[in-house]
């Protein structure tokens, strides 16, 4: 089947996806409010090439090509990939905004949410289920090796969330602070670290607490990593964090919200590590956490790099393989 992956800011776990199905790769820029949002839609209609059997896109914006492309062959189908917020937005405004997105969902032959959550998300939001499959990215192979290497600093007091753009409420950084700024009181020590490009707003933004260190992006997250006893990531609608993948693999326990992608693999280990996204749930778990015994962080830093195990690239690369069949 001939098929072309059309995007705007290619994620690599997603190059990994259209790699398996042999898609010719066609970048269209991202739309930016500088330009006119009609002429981004009539240069993706200019640039995408009408020969292809299937167009797999990484954003349902892309949905303006559909009707062209029909035109030179009804017979050609195309499926979205669903790995951002919005679902989890969308579900939380008016009924009218949600059936719009519904609809603009419905344009595509099928949709592949990167994680379970996600697929319920779209469902409530009224899209036919056997439209949508799953597909859970991975994260780099030779990362995967450097991460069973680190051993995280189990007896400190170090918190750590990595992510670019924090400042989105998406990644929660806001509800930790909040949490951690109570908990200074019982743990003085507390220190969180955050990884992460992009971070400028939250810099500024979080600049009189002197407990945050923002180190930025960082090549290799074995040192952060092994400076720190637990990864928290309070996502709302964060659809499958690689970071929190990353962390697992790396042996850290990981705390997420049960509005976090990963909290399929998270509440295998231990349903504690899986919180409603706000602050009292956040210093529950953390107070509780920094009680365990050594021996039980120990147990539990094992458990987490069991579960996430499975998930490589090759895994992630035949979970895509099997949507696309299915759909198509």
């Amino acid at each position: 089947m001939k098929t072309l992956f059309v995007f705007a800011q290619m994620h690599y776990a997603h190059s990994n996806f259209a790699d398996e199905v042999n898609a010719k790769k066609l970048k269209i820029g991202p739309y930016k409010k500088k330009l006119n949002l009609p002429f981004w839609y009539l240069k993706c209609l200019l640039q995408v090439p009408k020969n292809y059997d299937l167009y797999i896109t990484e954003d349902p914006a892309f949905r303006v090509i559909i009707p062209i492309i029909k035109l030179f062959d009804h017979k050609a189908k195309f499926i979205s990939i669903i790995a951002y917020e919005k679902p989890y937005m969308i579900s939380k405004i008016t009924p009218d905004k949600k059936n719009h997105y519904k609809n603009v969902l419905e344009k595509f032959d099928g949709l592949i949410a990167v994680s379970p959550m996600i697929k319920e998300l779209l469902i409530d939001i009224g899209v036919q289920k056997k439209k949508i499959s799953i597909a859970r990215p991975s994260t780099k192979k030779e990362t995967i090796e450097e991460l069973h290497q680190c051993k995280p600093d189990l007896t400190s007091q170090n918190i750590i969330i990595i992510g670019n753009a924090l400042d989105r409420e998406m990644k929660g950084l806001d509800i930790l602070v909040d949490a951690i700024k109570t908990l200074r009181r019982n743990y003085p020590k507390i220190k969180l670290f955050v990884v992460g490009g992009d971070n400028e707003v939250s810099r500024e933004k979080y600049s009189d607490f002197d407990f945050i260190n923002f180190l930025g992006f960082q090549r290799a997250l074995s040192k952060p990593i092994n400076n720190c006893s637990i990864c928290v990531h309070i996502g709302r609608g964060d659809a499958y964090p690689i970071s929190t993948q990353e962390t697992m693999h790396a042996g850290l326990p990981t705390v997420v919200s049960k509005w976090t992608g990963t909290k399929e693999i998270v509440g295998k280990v231990d349903k504690k590590f899986v919180i409603n996204p706000d602050k009292e749930s956040a210093i529950k778990v953390i107070n509780w956490y920094f009680k365990l015994t050594l021996k039980e962080k120990k147990t539990f830093s094992k458990k987490f790099r069991k579960a996430i195990s499975f998930l490589t690239p090759d895994e992630s690369r035949r979970e895509f393989k099997n949507a696309i069949n299915k759909l198509v």
